[in-house]
């Protein structure tokens, strides 16, 4: 029987970029391993805030994250650390650049 792998979709640039991450793998690490960059990369340890994305379907879970980079408001939007992001199903995501003046907010979010 084979390990679990998801499917992880970047939308960003021309063109999407997918790449399968392995259960219990952190995003950015599989991106790395798979040779894709659709992604940015820094510290690796969720403390830089380089690799922020924001999920737009799919479930996961994430590791400890800086406050500064993803605030509790953040990760209820969907923000997290691409170091830091565990996928549970196949997910999409987008990279969501640092912008500490901007942070998002539960009233930001349309639906």
């Amino acid at each position: 029987m084979g390990a679990t792998t998801y499917r992880c979709t970047v939308i960003a640039g021309d063109a999407p970029v997918s790449f399968d991450v392995a259960a219990q793998r952190p995003v950015l690490h599989e991106m790395i391993l798979r040779g894709q960059r659709a992604l940015p990369v820094g510290c690796r340890g969720g403390g830089c805030g380089t690799c922020r994305i924001e999920v737009l379907q799919g479930r996961y879970t994430t590791g400890r994250m800086s406050k500064r980079f993803v605030t509790d408001d953040a990760a209820r939007l969907g923000i997290a650390l691409a170091c830091r992001t565990f996928p549970d199903t196949d997910i999409v995501v987008r990279p969501f650049p640092v912008a500490p003046e901007t942070q998002p907010t539960a009233s930001d979010r349309t639906t």
